[in-house]
């Protein structure tokens, strides 16, 4: 968590969704259409917040 940051990791907790259905289907349950895309959605998202260009801000001095 010192080396990612909270608002970081906070992303993957999207991804618990996603694991539950895989392991469902493992185990032999049905995954409708709804569920595998919305579990594409959630990838993408997690893609997005991840891979995004991180930008960086200038320190401004303002007592001088």
């Amino acid at each position: 968590m010192q080396k990612v940051g909270p608002s970081h990791a906070g992303v993957y907790l999207n991804l618990i969704a996603v694991f539950t259905a895989v392991i469902t289907f493992l185990l032999g349950g049905a995954l409708s259409v709804l569920q595998l895309a919305g579990g594409a959605i959630v990838l993408f998202g997690v893609y997005l917040a991840t891979k995004a260009p991180k930008v960086k801000t200038e320190q401004v001095d303002i007592a001088g």
